[in-house]
Protein backbone atom coordinates (compact mmCIF):
# COMPACT_ATOMS: atom_id res chain seq x y z
CA UNK A 1 0.00 0.00 0.00
CA UNK A 2 1.39 3.39 -1.09
CA UNK A 3 0.92 7.10 0.29
CA UNK A 4 -1.58 7.90 -2.25
CA UNK A 5 -4.11 4.55 -3.29
CA UNK A 6 -4.69 0.51 -2.54
CA UNK A 7 -3.28 -1.28 -5.11
CA UNK A 8 -4.61 -4.99 -6.09
CA UNK A 9 -3.69 -7.61 -3.64
CA UNK A 10 -3.27 -4.88 -0.58
CA UNK A 11 -5.26 -5.25 2.64
CA UNK A 12 -7.29 -3.36 4.02
CA UNK A 13 -7.45 -3.35 8.09
CA UNK A 14 -6.99 -6.90 7.98
CA UNK A 15 -10.27 -7.86 6.13
CA UNK A 16 -10.55 -6.18 2.78
CA UNK A 17 -8.20 -7.36 0.05
CA UNK A 18 -8.20 -4.93 -3.11
CA UNK A 19 -9.00 -6.68 -6.71
CA UNK A 20 -9.28 -3.29 -9.20
CA UNK A 21 -10.10 0.21 -9.41
CA UNK A 22 -13.75 0.76 -10.73
CA UNK A 23 -14.05 4.11 -10.15
CA UNK A 24 -11.52 7.57 -10.59
CA UNK A 25 -12.03 10.95 -9.67
CA UNK A 26 -10.71 14.40 -8.00
CA UNK A 27 -11.28 13.29 -4.03
CA UNK A 28 -9.63 9.54 -4.69
CA UNK A 29 -10.99 6.24 -6.42
CA UNK A 30 -13.38 3.40 -5.94
CA UNK A 31 -12.28 0.03 -5.18
CA UNK A 32 -13.21 -3.65 -5.85
CA UNK A 33 -12.69 -5.83 -2.62
CA UNK A 34 -13.20 -8.90 -1.39
CA UNK A 35 -13.84 -10.33 1.96
CA UNK A 36 -11.32 -12.40 3.56
CA UNK A 37 -13.88 -13.00 6.43
CA UNK A 38 -17.38 -13.49 4.99
CA UNK A 39 -15.64 -15.91 2.01
CA UNK A 40 -17.10 -15.14 -1.64
CA UNK A 41 -18.68 -11.76 -0.08
CA UNK A 42 -17.48 -8.59 -2.15
CA UNK A 43 -17.24 -4.75 -1.16
CA UNK A 44 -16.73 -1.30 -2.85
CA UNK A 45 -14.26 0.93 -1.00
CA UNK A 46 -14.65 4.51 -1.66
CA UNK A 47 -11.33 6.29 -0.24
CA UNK A 48 -11.16 10.24 0.45
CA UNK A 49 -7.97 12.10 0.28
CA UNK A 50 -7.32 15.46 1.19
CA UNK A 51 -8.15 17.70 3.90
CA UNK A 52 -10.68 19.48 1.89
CA UNK A 53 -12.76 16.33 1.48
CA UNK A 54 -12.62 14.56 5.05
CA UNK A 55 -15.44 16.43 6.45
CA UNK A 56 -18.04 15.55 3.67
CA UNK A 57 -16.81 12.16 3.67
CA UNK A 58 -17.22 11.66 7.51
CA UNK A 59 -20.59 13.16 7.13
CA UNK A 60 -21.16 10.79 4.25
CA UNK A 61 -20.57 7.94 5.82
CA UNK A 62 -22.39 9.13 9.53
CA UNK A 63 -25.27 9.86 7.34
CA UNK A 64 -25.57 6.46 5.89
CA UNK A 65 -24.72 4.25 8.71
CA UNK A 66 -27.86 5.31 10.27
CA UNK A 67 -30.19 4.75 7.18
CA UNK A 68 -31.21 0.97 6.11
CA UNK A 69 -33.95 0.86 2.82
CA UNK A 70 -33.67 -1.27 -0.28
CA UNK A 71 -32.63 2.18 -2.62
CA UNK A 72 -29.41 2.53 -0.58
CA UNK A 73 -26.33 1.10 -0.26
CA UNK A 74 -25.48 -0.35 2.74
CA UNK A 75 -22.48 0.60 4.64
CA UNK A 76 -20.10 -2.07 6.93
CA UNK A 77 -17.04 -0.28 7.82
CA UNK A 78 -15.69 3.05 8.15
CA UNK A 79 -11.48 4.05 8.10
CA UNK A 80 -11.05 7.78 9.70
CA UNK A 81 -8.66 9.86 8.26
CA UNK A 82 -4.75 7.59 8.14
CA UNK A 83 -1.34 9.43 8.73
CA UNK A 84 -1.97 10.56 4.94
CA UNK A 85 -5.09 12.59 5.46
CA UNK A 86 -7.11 9.05 3.51
CA UNK A 87 -10.02 7.77 4.65
CA UNK A 88 -12.18 4.57 3.94
CA UNK A 89 -15.77 3.95 3.55
CA UNK A 90 -16.97 0.21 3.03
CA UNK A 91 -20.09 -0.22 1.28
CA UNK A 92 -22.19 -2.58 -1.13
CA UNK A 93 -20.57 -3.19 -4.29
CA UNK A 94 -23.47 -2.03 -7.47
CA UNK A 95 -23.14 -4.17 -10.04
CA UNK A 96 -24.02 -1.98 -12.96
CA UNK A 97 -24.16 1.31 -14.01
CA UNK A 98 -25.61 5.00 -13.03
CA UNK A 99 -28.23 6.73 -15.10
CA UNK A 100 -25.78 9.15 -17.05
CA UNK A 101 -23.79 6.30 -18.64
CA UNK A 102 -27.46 4.28 -19.44
CA UNK A 103 -29.21 6.86 -21.26
CA UNK A 104 -25.84 8.26 -22.76
CA UNK A 105 -25.00 4.15 -23.90
CA UNK A 106 -29.18 4.40 -25.07
CA UNK A 107 -28.19 7.74 -27.05
CA UNK A 108 -30.31 10.35 -24.89
CA UNK A 109 -33.58 8.09 -24.89
CA UNK A 110 -34.44 6.11 -22.29
CA UNK A 111 -38.45 4.69 -22.91
CA UNK A 112 -41.10 6.53 -20.87
CA UNK A 113 -41.89 3.12 -18.43
CA UNK A 114 -38.38 2.82 -17.46
CA UNK A 115 -38.08 7.00 -16.43
CA UNK A 116 -41.39 6.31 -14.35
CA UNK A 117 -40.41 2.99 -12.91
CA UNK A 118 -37.19 4.78 -11.82
CA UNK A 119 -38.96 7.81 -10.85
CA UNK A 120 -41.10 5.98 -8.55
CA UNK A 121 -38.83 4.42 -6.69
CA UNK A 122 -36.93 7.67 -6.41
CA UNK A 123 -40.15 8.71 -4.50
CA UNK A 124 -40.45 5.77 -2.30
CA UNK A 125 -37.09 6.22 -1.44
CA UNK A 126 -37.12 10.41 -0.74
CA UNK A 127 -40.24 10.20 1.15
CA UNK A 128 -38.20 7.47 3.76
CA UNK A 129 -35.26 10.23 3.82
CA UNK A 130 -37.67 12.90 4.20
CA UNK A 131 -40.19 11.18 6.92
CA UNK A 132 -37.61 10.02 9.30
CA UNK A 133 -38.60 11.37 12.87
CA UNK A 134 -35.37 11.78 14.61
CA UNK A 135 -32.97 13.34 12.17
CA UNK A 136 -35.01 14.11 8.21
CA UNK A 137 -32.58 14.32 5.22
CA UNK A 138 -32.41 16.61 2.18
CA UNK A 139 -30.18 14.93 -0.28
CA UNK A 140 -29.43 18.03 -2.32
CA UNK A 141 -27.94 16.64 -5.16
CA UNK A 142 -30.05 14.02 -7.19
CA UNK A 143 -28.79 14.02 -10.61
CA UNK A 144 -28.30 10.99 -13.18
CA UNK A 145 -24.69 10.39 -11.75
CA UNK A 146 -26.07 9.67 -8.33
CA UNK A 147 -28.11 7.30 -9.14
CA UNK A 148 -27.31 3.74 -9.93
CA UNK A 149 -29.06 0.97 -11.42
CA UNK A 150 -28.37 -2.05 -10.37
CA UNK A 151 -28.83 -5.89 -11.85
CA UNK A 152 -32.12 -6.43 -10.64
CA UNK A 153 -33.02 -3.00 -12.29
CA UNK A 154 -33.23 -0.68 -9.33
CA UNK A 155 -32.37 2.49 -8.24
CA UNK A 156 -29.59 2.72 -5.53
CA UNK A 157 -28.74 6.12 -5.15
CA UNK A 158 -25.25 7.05 -3.64
CA UNK A 159 -23.09 9.70 -2.72
CA UNK A 160 -24.14 11.31 0.50
CA UNK A 161 -21.59 14.17 0.62
CA UNK A 162 -23.95 17.02 0.70
CA UNK A 163 -27.16 15.77 2.22
CA UNK A 164 -27.80 17.61 4.85
CA UNK A 165 -30.11 17.52 8.61
CA UNK A 166 -32.94 19.73 8.15
CA UNK A 167 -33.60 21.94 11.09
CA UNK A 168 -36.99 23.85 11.01
CA UNK A 169 -35.32 26.97 13.46
CA UNK A 170 -32.41 27.45 10.47
CA UNK A 171 -33.05 30.13 8.13
CA UNK A 172 -30.46 29.11 5.45
CA UNK A 173 -28.30 26.54 4.88
CA UNK A 174 -24.61 26.56 6.14
CA UNK A 175 -22.90 25.65 2.37
CA UNK A 176 -25.12 26.41 -1.08
CA UNK A 177 -24.34 23.18 -2.95
CA UNK A 178 -26.16 21.47 -6.09
CA UNK A 179 -25.26 20.48 -9.43
CA UNK A 180 -26.25 23.61 -11.99
CA UNK A 181 -28.71 22.04 -14.02
CA UNK A 182 -30.74 19.88 -11.29
CA UNK A 183 -29.99 21.66 -8.37
CA UNK A 184 -33.34 24.15 -7.26
CA UNK A 185 -33.53 27.77 -7.13
CA UNK A 186 -32.92 28.23 -3.59
CA UNK A 187 -29.59 26.11 -3.14
CA UNK A 188 -27.94 29.15 -5.25
CA UNK A 189 -29.70 32.15 -2.74
CA UNK A 190 -29.52 32.70 1.03
CA UNK A 191 -32.35 30.42 1.51
CA UNK A 192 -32.78 27.25 3.71
CA UNK A 193 -33.29 23.88 1.41
CA UNK A 194 -36.07 21.34 2.78
CA UNK A 195 -37.72 18.44 1.02
CA UNK A 196 -39.34 19.99 -1.60
CA UNK A 197 -35.95 21.16 -2.77
CA UNK A 198 -35.35 17.64 -3.90
CA UNK A 199 -38.36 17.22 -5.60
CA UNK A 200 -37.34 20.14 -7.23
CA UNK A 201 -34.10 18.01 -8.03
CA UNK A 202 -36.42 15.17 -9.50
CA UNK A 203 -38.03 17.65 -11.65
CA UNK A 204 -35.27 18.76 -13.30
CA UNK A 205 -34.27 15.07 -14.15
CA UNK A 206 -37.14 13.92 -15.62
CA UNK A 207 -37.03 17.23 -17.71
CA UNK A 208 -33.76 15.75 -18.62
CA UNK A 209 -34.49 12.35 -19.47
CA UNK A 210 -37.97 14.02 -21.58
CA UNK A 211 -35.93 16.07 -23.96
CA UNK A 212 -32.96 13.67 -24.50
CA UNK A 213 -30.34 15.45 -22.66
CA UNK A 214 -31.35 19.32 -21.98
CA UNK A 215 -31.54 21.22 -18.99
CA UNK A 216 -33.72 22.43 -17.53
CA UNK A 217 -32.18 26.07 -17.90
CA UNK A 218 -32.53 25.71 -21.86
CA UNK A 219 -36.00 25.93 -21.30
CA UNK A 220 -36.98 23.50 -23.94
CA UNK A 221 -40.56 23.27 -24.24
CA UNK A 222 -41.86 20.11 -23.11
CA UNK A 223 -44.83 20.55 -25.13
CA UNK A 224 -42.88 19.57 -28.19
CA UNK A 225 -41.62 15.98 -26.69
CA UNK A 226 -43.46 12.74 -27.15
CA UNK A 227 -45.28 12.69 -23.94
CA UNK A 228 -48.55 12.66 -22.63
CA UNK A 229 -49.98 16.13 -21.11
CA UNK A 230 -50.30 14.99 -17.68
CA UNK A 231 -46.23 13.63 -17.54
CA UNK A 232 -45.66 17.50 -18.75
CA UNK A 233 -47.74 18.71 -15.59
CA UNK A 234 -45.97 16.35 -13.50
CA UNK A 235 -42.69 18.15 -14.40
CA UNK A 236 -43.94 21.36 -14.37
CA UNK A 237 -45.77 21.77 -10.63
CA UNK A 238 -42.12 20.14 -9.39
CA UNK A 239 -40.29 22.77 -11.40
CA UNK A 240 -41.95 25.74 -10.01
CA UNK A 241 -39.12 28.53 -9.24
CA UNK A 242 -41.33 29.20 -5.56
CA UNK A 243 -41.38 25.86 -3.35
CA UNK A 244 -44.94 27.02 -1.95
CA UNK A 245 -46.18 25.95 -5.66
CA UNK A 246 -44.49 22.64 -5.88
CA UNK A 247 -45.81 19.36 -4.65
CA UNK A 248 -45.52 19.69 -1.18
CA UNK A 249 -45.60 16.08 -0.76
CA UNK A 250 -43.33 13.48 -2.22
CA UNK A 251 -45.81 10.61 -1.53
CA UNK A 252 -48.63 12.70 -3.92
CA UNK A 253 -45.80 12.49 -6.70
CA UNK A 254 -45.10 8.77 -6.43
CA UNK A 255 -49.15 8.39 -6.65
CA UNK A 256 -49.38 10.72 -9.49
CA UNK A 257 -46.47 8.69 -11.66
CA UNK A 258 -48.28 6.02 -10.84
CA UNK A 259 -51.85 6.91 -12.13
CA UNK A 260 -49.37 7.41 -15.34
CA UNK A 261 -48.00 4.22 -15.04
CA UNK A 262 -51.61 2.09 -14.69
CA UNK A 263 -52.80 4.37 -17.79
CA UNK A 264 -53.78 2.10 -21.07
CA UNK A 265 -53.42 5.68 -22.74
CA UNK A 266 -50.31 6.55 -21.87
CA UNK A 267 -48.78 4.98 -24.81
CA UNK A 268 -51.10 7.12 -27.11
CA UNK A 269 -47.92 9.70 -27.85
CA UNK A 270 -47.93 12.39 -31.11
CA UNK A 271 -47.26 10.27 -34.24
CA UNK A 272 -46.55 7.02 -32.84
CA UNK A 273 -48.71 4.72 -35.11
CA UNK A 274 -46.65 2.40 -37.04
CA UNK A 275 -45.40 -0.89 -35.16
CA UNK A 276 -42.16 0.34 -35.22
CA UNK A 277 -42.28 3.81 -33.39
CA UNK A 278 -44.96 2.62 -31.08
CA UNK A 279 -42.44 0.02 -29.54
CA UNK A 280 -41.65 1.34 -26.47
CA UNK A 281 -38.94 -0.97 -24.63
CA UNK A 282 -35.51 -0.66 -23.79
CA UNK A 283 -32.85 -2.03 -26.33
CA UNK A 284 -32.47 -5.70 -25.92
CA UNK A 285 -28.80 -7.81 -26.32
CA UNK A 286 -30.07 -11.15 -27.18
CA UNK A 287 -26.83 -13.74 -26.85
CA UNK A 288 -26.80 -16.87 -28.63
CA UNK A 289 -25.14 -19.51 -28.84
CA UNK A 290 -24.01 -23.40 -29.21
CA UNK A 291 -24.46 -25.94 -26.43
CA UNK A 292 -22.08 -27.85 -28.16
CA UNK A 293 -20.19 -27.59 -31.77
CA UNK A 294 -22.54 -27.68 -34.79
CA UNK A 295 -25.79 -27.32 -32.93
CA UNK A 296 -26.92 -24.16 -35.08
CA UNK A 297 -26.61 -20.98 -33.19
CA UNK A 298 -25.49 -19.11 -36.76
CA UNK A 299 -29.06 -20.48 -38.44
CA UNK A 300 -31.13 -19.74 -35.37
CA UNK A 301 -29.54 -16.22 -35.04
CA UNK A 302 -30.61 -15.56 -39.17
CA UNK A 303 -33.77 -17.23 -38.21
CA UNK A 304 -34.34 -14.29 -34.91
CA UNK A 305 -33.22 -11.87 -37.13
CA UNK A 306 -35.52 -12.20 -39.99
CA UNK A 307 -38.17 -13.11 -37.88
CA UNK A 308 -37.52 -9.86 -36.24
CA UNK A 309 -37.87 -7.88 -39.63
CA UNK A 310 -40.81 -10.11 -40.78
CA UNK A 311 -42.37 -8.26 -37.57
CA UNK A 312 -41.24 -4.69 -38.85
CA UNK A 313 -38.69 -4.13 -35.56
CA UNK A 314 -35.15 -3.14 -36.03
CA UNK A 315 -32.32 -5.65 -35.24
CA UNK A 316 -28.86 -6.17 -35.84
CA UNK A 317 -27.34 -9.56 -35.82
CA UNK A 318 -23.74 -9.06 -34.65
CA UNK A 319 -20.79 -11.71 -35.26
CA UNK A 320 -19.02 -12.27 -32.51
CA UNK A 321 -15.18 -11.72 -32.36
CA UNK A 322 -14.24 -15.19 -31.25
CA UNK A 323 -16.14 -16.99 -33.83
CA UNK A 324 -14.77 -18.46 -36.93
CA UNK A 325 -15.85 -15.87 -40.05
CA UNK A 326 -19.11 -17.51 -41.30
CA UNK A 327 -21.64 -14.59 -41.65
CA UNK A 328 -20.51 -12.85 -44.56
CA UNK A 329 -20.15 -16.25 -46.70
CA UNK A 330 -23.59 -17.09 -45.92
CA UNK A 331 -25.16 -13.62 -46.54
CA UNK A 332 -23.09 -13.77 -50.05
CA UNK A 333 -21.67 -10.65 -49.01
CA UNK A 334 -19.49 -10.26 -52.40
CA UNK A 335 -22.44 -9.74 -54.13
CA UNK A 336 -25.21 -8.55 -51.62
CA UNK A 337 -22.87 -6.48 -49.23
CA UNK A 338 -23.57 -2.40 -49.75
CA UNK A 339 -21.03 -0.83 -52.43
CA UNK A 340 -17.81 0.24 -50.59
CA UNK A 341 -18.68 -1.45 -47.76
CA UNK A 342 -15.97 -2.21 -44.60
CA UNK A 343 -16.35 -4.15 -41.72
CA UNK A 344 -17.10 -2.74 -38.80
CA UNK A 345 -14.95 -4.83 -36.70
CA UNK A 346 -11.77 -3.04 -38.64
CA UNK A 347 -13.07 0.54 -38.00
CA UNK A 348 -14.49 0.60 -34.64
CA UNK A 349 -11.80 1.39 -32.65
CA UNK A 350 -10.63 4.48 -34.69
CA UNK A 351 -10.97 7.80 -33.37
CA UNK A 352 -13.83 8.95 -35.53
CA UNK A 353 -16.41 6.48 -37.03
CA UNK A 354 -20.03 5.97 -37.85
CA UNK A 355 -21.79 2.98 -37.57
CA UNK A 356 -24.85 4.97 -40.15
CA UNK A 357 -21.73 4.79 -42.73
CA UNK A 358 -21.13 0.54 -42.62
CA UNK A 359 -24.33 -0.58 -42.46
CA UNK A 360 -25.60 -3.44 -44.19
CA UNK A 361 -29.08 -2.90 -44.36
CA UNK A 362 -31.99 -5.75 -45.24
CA UNK A 363 -34.91 -4.55 -44.77
CA UNK A 364 -35.53 -3.95 -41.05
CA UNK A 365 -32.30 -6.46 -40.26
CA UNK A 366 -28.65 -5.11 -40.43
CA UNK A 367 -25.90 -7.22 -40.93
CA UNK A 368 -22.50 -6.74 -39.06
CA UNK A 369 -20.08 -9.76 -40.12
CA UNK A 370 -16.82 -10.40 -39.25
CA UNK A 371 -14.07 -9.96 -41.78
CA UNK A 372 -13.54 -13.16 -43.69
CA UNK A 373 -9.70 -12.74 -42.49
CA UNK A 374 -10.19 -12.68 -38.47
CA UNK A 375 -6.35 -12.20 -37.54
CA UNK A 376 -5.68 -11.17 -34.39
CA UNK A 377 -9.15 -9.92 -33.54
CA UNK A 378 -9.72 -12.26 -30.75
CA UNK A 379 -6.49 -10.93 -29.27
CA UNK A 380 -8.18 -6.98 -29.16
CA UNK A 381 -11.46 -8.08 -27.92
CA UNK A 382 -9.78 -9.80 -24.80
CA UNK A 383 -12.40 -7.66 -22.17
CA UNK A 384 -16.02 -6.28 -22.66
CA UNK A 385 -14.24 -3.15 -22.61
CA UNK A 386 -13.16 -3.79 -26.63
CA UNK A 387 -16.88 -4.85 -27.29
CA UNK A 388 -19.00 -3.24 -25.86
CA UNK A 389 -18.67 0.47 -27.52
CA UNK A 390 -19.90 -1.54 -30.29
CA UNK A 391 -22.57 -2.93 -29.27
CA UNK A 392 -23.62 1.01 -27.69
CA UNK A 393 -22.86 2.68 -31.14
CA UNK A 394 -25.26 -0.30 -33.09
CA UNK A 395 -27.91 0.11 -30.55
CA UNK A 396 -31.26 -1.29 -32.01
CA UNK A 397 -33.93 -2.02 -30.21
CA UNK A 398 -33.06 -5.74 -30.49
CA UNK A 399 -29.18 -6.85 -30.61
CA UNK A 400 -28.33 -10.46 -31.99
CA UNK A 401 -24.82 -11.49 -31.01
CA UNK A 402 -23.78 -14.79 -32.24
CA UNK A 403 -21.20 -16.08 -29.97
CA UNK A 404 -21.44 -19.22 -31.65
CA UNK A 405 -19.23 -22.29 -29.64
CA UNK A 406 -17.40 -19.06 -27.33
CA UNK A 407 -19.10 -19.56 -23.70
CA UNK A 408 -16.26 -19.65 -22.17
CA UNK A 409 -13.89 -16.90 -23.39
CA UNK A 410 -13.27 -13.91 -20.58
CA UNK A 411 -15.59 -11.70 -22.77
CA UNK A 412 -18.44 -13.58 -23.73
CA UNK A 413 -19.37 -14.37 -20.10
CA UNK A 414 -18.74 -10.67 -19.94
CA UNK A 415 -21.68 -10.20 -22.27
CA UNK A 416 -23.58 -12.82 -20.99
CA UNK A 417 -23.63 -11.23 -17.51
CA UNK A 418 -24.96 -8.01 -18.66
CA UNK A 419 -27.25 -9.87 -21.74
CA UNK A 420 -31.40 -9.15 -21.32
CA UNK A 421 -31.79 -12.95 -23.13
CA UNK A 422 -29.18 -15.76 -23.14
CA UNK A 423 -30.33 -18.68 -25.91
CA UNK A 424 -28.68 -21.65 -25.62
CA UNK A 425 -28.96 -23.75 -29.33
CA UNK A 426 -29.52 -27.58 -28.95
CA UNK A 427 -30.51 -30.08 -31.38
CA UNK A 428 -32.22 -33.19 -31.61
CA UNK A 429 -28.90 -35.27 -31.24
CA UNK A 430 -28.56 -36.35 -27.69
CA UNK A 431 -24.93 -37.88 -27.72
CA UNK A 432 -22.79 -34.37 -28.55
CA UNK A 433 -24.64 -33.53 -25.44
CA UNK A 434 -22.88 -35.70 -22.88
CA UNK A 435 -19.73 -34.13 -23.92
CA UNK A 436 -17.44 -32.82 -21.67
CA UNK A 437 -17.58 -29.40 -22.91
CA UNK A 438 -20.99 -29.47 -23.74
CA UNK A 439 -21.50 -29.89 -19.45
CA UNK A 440 -19.47 -27.01 -19.25
CA UNK A 441 -21.65 -24.48 -21.26
CA UNK A 442 -24.50 -26.58 -19.40
CA UNK A 443 -23.20 -25.62 -16.34
CA UNK A 444 -22.30 -22.40 -17.38
CA UNK A 445 -26.28 -21.83 -18.36
CA UNK A 446 -27.48 -22.63 -15.21
CA UNK A 447 -24.98 -20.41 -13.01
CA UNK A 448 -26.75 -17.33 -15.66
CA UNK A 449 -29.63 -19.06 -15.04
CA UNK A 450 -29.73 -19.02 -10.94
CA UNK A 451 -27.96 -15.54 -10.93
CA UNK A 452 -31.27 -14.10 -12.27
CA UNK A 453 -30.62 -14.18 -15.86
CA UNK A 454 -33.46 -15.24 -18.68
CA UNK A 455 -31.74 -18.22 -19.91
CA UNK A 456 -33.54 -19.98 -22.91
CA UNK A 457 -32.68 -23.26 -24.56
CA UNK A 458 -33.96 -23.70 -28.07
CA UNK A 459 -34.24 -26.68 -29.65
CA UNK A 460 -32.58 -26.88 -33.32
CA UNK A 461 -33.85 -29.34 -35.86
CA UNK A 462 -36.74 -30.60 -33.76
CA UNK A 463 -38.45 -34.11 -35.16
CA UNK A 464 -41.67 -34.99 -33.80
CA UNK A 465 -43.54 -34.97 -30.18
CA UNK A 466 -41.51 -37.60 -28.96
CA UNK A 467 -38.18 -36.63 -29.00
CA UNK A 468 -39.91 -33.02 -27.53
CA UNK A 469 -40.86 -34.57 -24.70
CA UNK A 470 -37.37 -36.34 -23.99
CA UNK A 471 -36.16 -33.15 -24.28
CA UNK A 472 -38.08 -32.54 -21.43
CA UNK A 473 -37.55 -34.67 -19.30
CA UNK A 474 -33.49 -33.93 -20.37
CA UNK A 475 -32.75 -30.20 -19.91
CA UNK A 476 -32.81 -28.85 -16.28
CA UNK A 477 -36.11 -26.52 -17.91
CA UNK A 478 -38.43 -26.85 -20.69
CA UNK A 479 -37.17 -25.01 -23.70
CA UNK A 480 -38.70 -21.94 -24.64
CA UNK A 481 -39.16 -22.68 -28.59
CA UNK A 482 -38.53 -25.64 -31.27
CA UNK A 483 -37.22 -25.16 -34.59
CA UNK A 484 -38.44 -27.61 -37.05
CA UNK A 485 -36.01 -29.83 -38.49
CA UNK A 486 -34.78 -29.04 -42.47
CA UNK A 487 -33.60 -31.44 -45.13
CA UNK A 488 -30.04 -30.68 -44.80
CA UNK A 489 -29.75 -30.86 -48.75
CA UNK A 490 -32.32 -28.10 -49.06
CA UNK A 491 -30.28 -25.85 -46.68
CA UNK A 492 -27.04 -26.62 -48.23
CA UNK A 493 -28.56 -26.17 -52.20
CA UNK A 494 -29.49 -22.43 -50.72
CA UNK A 495 -26.25 -21.74 -49.68
CA UNK A 496 -24.45 -23.00 -52.56
CA UNK A 497 -26.53 -21.02 -54.64
CA UNK A 498 -26.19 -17.97 -52.49
CA UNK A 499 -29.74 -17.12 -51.25
CA UNK A 500 -30.88 -17.44 -47.22
CA UNK A 501 -32.66 -20.15 -46.53
CA UNK A 502 -34.53 -18.67 -43.71
CA UNK A 503 -36.54 -16.14 -46.26
CA UNK A 504 -38.20 -18.82 -48.70
CA UNK A 505 -41.91 -18.49 -47.57
CA UNK A 506 -42.82 -21.83 -46.89
CA UNK A 507 -39.50 -21.84 -44.64
CA UNK A 508 -40.33 -18.57 -42.99
CA UNK A 509 -43.79 -19.29 -42.29
CA UNK A 510 -42.50 -22.57 -40.35
CA UNK A 511 -39.86 -20.73 -38.38
CA UNK A 512 -42.38 -18.28 -37.46
CA UNK A 513 -44.37 -20.88 -35.72
CA UNK A 514 -41.59 -22.23 -33.84
CA UNK A 515 -39.79 -18.41 -33.10
CA UNK A 516 -43.37 -17.56 -31.94
CA UNK A 517 -43.11 -18.75 -28.38
CA UNK A 518 -39.70 -17.04 -27.58
CA UNK A 519 -40.30 -13.95 -29.67
CA UNK A 520 -43.62 -13.06 -27.60
CA UNK A 521 -41.37 -13.46 -24.07
CA UNK A 522 -39.36 -10.08 -25.93
CA UNK A 523 -42.02 -8.13 -27.85
CA UNK A 524 -45.67 -7.97 -26.31
CA UNK A 525 -48.03 -10.03 -27.88
CA UNK A 526 -50.64 -7.40 -28.38
CA UNK A 527 -47.69 -5.98 -30.61
CA UNK A 528 -46.93 -8.72 -32.45
CA UNK A 529 -50.86 -9.79 -33.28
CA UNK A 530 -51.33 -6.43 -34.95
CA UNK A 531 -49.02 -7.02 -37.03
CA UNK A 532 -50.18 -10.39 -37.14
CA UNK A 533 -53.46 -8.42 -38.37
CA UNK A 534 -52.15 -7.18 -41.90
CA UNK A 535 -50.50 -10.38 -42.41
CA UNK A 536 -52.16 -12.74 -44.53
CA UNK A 537 -50.69 -16.28 -43.59
CA UNK A 538 -49.51 -15.05 -40.14
CA UNK A 539 -53.11 -13.99 -39.42
CA UNK A 540 -54.77 -17.47 -40.17
CA UNK A 541 -51.55 -19.10 -37.98
CA UNK A 542 -53.04 -16.79 -34.95
CA UNK A 543 -56.66 -17.66 -35.64
CA UNK A 544 -55.47 -21.46 -35.44
CA UNK A 545 -53.84 -21.16 -32.17
CA UNK A 546 -56.21 -18.94 -31.00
Amino acid sequence: MNENHLNPKDCLGGRYRILSIIGQGGMGAVYLAEDLKLRGKRWAIKESKGNGHVQNFRKEAETLIQLNHPYLPNIVDYFPPNENGISYLVMDYIHGQNLAQKFKNMRNQLPFEKVIKYAIQICELLHYLHSNSKNPIIYRDLKPSNVMIDQQDNVRLIDFGISRSFKQHKQQDTVHLGTVGFAAPEQFEDKQSDHRTDLFNLGAMLYYFFTGGHYYTSRKSLQHTNIPLPMIQVIQKLLQFNPEDRYQDTLQVKRDLEKLQNDKQRLDFPNKTSLELSLQFEPKVIVVGNMYQGAGSTFTSIALARMFHHYKIKNALVEYPTNIPELYSLLNGEKNKPKQYEFLFDKYHEDHWSSNKLEWNSGYTTWYPLPLSNDALLEKNESKTEIEPLLFNIRKPIMIVDISNGWSHPSVQQLCNSADEICCVVDSIPTKFSAGLSQNNLKTAIRLKQSGKNVHFIVNRDINARVKKLWNNTLPWNPSCYIANFPFENVHEHIWKGKMFQIEKNIKDKLIEGLYPFISQIVPKSMLEQQANSTGSLKKWFQIQH
